[in-house]
């Protein structure tokens, strides 16, 4: 028998708790012998469990009680409290699981120590610090490297150096086909670079949450007639667990998720005819967040693949991040220049984002007919400006997307005010903003959509409102005055500013 029997009780039944929250509960012991103990502690800790190595995370240690003696037929009620971790949140997968605990343990001197441990659910909640910035690249949540000591230090510099002194030895043996290797990967570009000229993807979110709407944008010019099978994505998301070490270590994988959409059609290709095609999905529901551990891991990537027949196909592999919703609070949807900066007030930012999951939405699934440049034409012109917003969404609804038809409309009624109702969808800080007009750095932008209508509307507010502009809440009916900036053709967007009643 035990000398302590250890029960945790946590004060919620269901044990489910968001990250940031306050988790409590009271650990009850009950002493079966006399015993001296050298304190009870509490840890708290995430690890993974299933197909591949148990990776864990940080430990945070409490005491619950000092040493001292144990009587028997006593019982301890011992509350505890701490802080839940904000990723990684609990995941039960194929081959990885991840879940969090609270473990107790007593301390007894010169026997095994009683231990006991539960586990409970961390659903997304406060986002992790590192989530703040644009969402134009992936955030490592990696915990840092521990220092290696001076002596460790210079083992490693004296192994490294053995093992490149040891490739350059080999690799003097392998120069002709290595050269090989480099020069035929140099004629494939070259090939590639000979009918396609340069090809620009455009991906402005690689971190994306699940169920909201993700776009992409390829463009290139055709520097020769020829025909493709077809422009196509392919979205995959990957669990990989290792297990084992050494050389008897082995990798298992699965595919949570794989996807695959025709971002363009087969086609004859003119040259000199520009290629410009904006494609818009909706993300797949999923519980399959990016995870990164020493060896488990839950991987995505977005392939765009230019599929060219009896020609080498032109590819490129995106990783992406895929998080909560609740990851994006503190998140910009501006890009960052190469300097850090925000190149544009509404460059990149996401488009409204659905409730609900649906199947991959191509922008384009058959080629323009003729009956499509002819009703192109006949709405592209609209008979007079729009006198209010509805008017406004409604001429834009009426001309085909493909084109400068829209952005047309949207330049007769820049600088325009109007009366405005705006379902909201998503807030964000306009952090970095090159605001056109003084007053609004360091404000928000609202994303949402015209009322009565589907169409995307992106709206900056002034520093000055942020109070205001803080208390919506997705789904709210948002009456406003704005002028109207601009027109965004990637995310098929009307760009605004909110307009103060003073300045109206």
């Amino acid at each position: 028998m035990s000398k302590c029997d250890i029960s945790i009780q946590f004060d919620r039944e269901d044990r489910t708790y968001t990250g940031g929250e306050r988790v409590t509960g009271t650990v009850v012991l009950h002493v079966n012998e006399d015993v001296t103990c050298k304190g009870i502690t509490l840890t708290h800790l995430w690890k993974t469990h299933g197909r591949g190595n148990i990776d864990t995370g940080p430990k945070e240690t409490i005491e619950l009680a000092p040493a001292g003696p144990l009587t028997t037929g006593e019982t301890l009620n011992l509350p505890f409290s701490l802080t839940s971790a904000t990723h990684p949140v609990t995941y039960h997968g194929h081959l990885i699981n991840v879940d969090h605990y609270v473990c107790v343990e007593v301390n007894v001197p010169w026997s095994f120590n009683p231990k006991a441990q539960e586990d409970y659910i961390l659903l997304a909640g406060e986002p992790p610090a590192q989530f703040s910035g644009p969402r134009s690249a992936v955030i490592s949540l990696a915990a840092p490297p521990q220092k290696a000591g001076l002596i460790a230090t210079i083992i490693i510099w004296i192994l490294v150096a053995v093992v490149v002194t040891l490739i350059a030895a080999f690799a003097i043996c392998l120069l002709p086909a290595v050269l090989i290797v480099i020069g035929a990967v140099w004629l494939r570009r070259r090939a590639l670079a000979s009918r396609l000229g340069e090809v620009q993807l455009t991906i402005p979110h690689v971190v994306v949450a699940p169920a909201e709407d993700w776009r992409l944008r390829i463009q290139f010019q055709p520097r020769k007639q020829f025909r493709i099978n077809g422009i196509f994505l392919t979205l995959i998301g990957k669990e990989s667990a290792k297990s084992g070490s050494g050389t008897s270590a082995t990798t298992s994988t699965h595919k949570v998720v794989e996807h695959k959409a025709v971002i363009r059609p087969g086609d004859m290709l003119e040259a000199g005819e520009p290629v410009d095609e904006t494609f818009s999905m909706e993300f797949p529901e999923t519980s399959a967040y990016s995870f990164e551990a020493t060896d488990n891991k839950i991987d995505w990537t977005a392939e765009v693949r230019i599929d060219i027949p009896l020609f080498p196909d032109w590819s490129k592999t995106q990783p992406l991040q895929v998080v909560p919703m609740a990851f994006l609070t503190n998140m910009s949807d501006l890009p960052a220049t190469a300097t850090g900066s925000v190149s544009s007030p509404y460059a990149a930012s996401p488009p409204a984002i659905p409730v609900a999951a649906a199947p991959f939405k191509p922008a384009r699934n058959r080629p323009e007919s003729r009956d499509d440049t002819d009703q192109r034409d006949a709405t592209s012109s609209p008979d007079r400006a729009p006198q209010d917003l509805l008017e406004l969404a409604a001429q834009i609804r009426a001309v085909n997307r493909h084109g400068n038809a829209r952005g047309d409309i949207v330049a007769s009624v820049l600088g325009a005010t109007f009366d405005a109702t705006i379902i909201v969808d998503r807030i964000n800080s306009s952090m970095g903003l090159i605001a056109s007009q003084p007053g609004y750095e360091g404000g928000k932008t609202v994303i949402g959509a015209i009322q009565g209508t589907d169409q995307s509307i992106q709206v900056l507010t002034p520093k000055s409102l942020n109070d205001d502009v803080d208390d919506l809440r997705r789904g709210d009916v948002w009456p406003l005055m704005i002028c109207v900036d601009g027109w965004d053709s990637l995310y098929n967007r009307i760009n605004a500013r909110q307009i103060e009643e003073s300045d109206s």
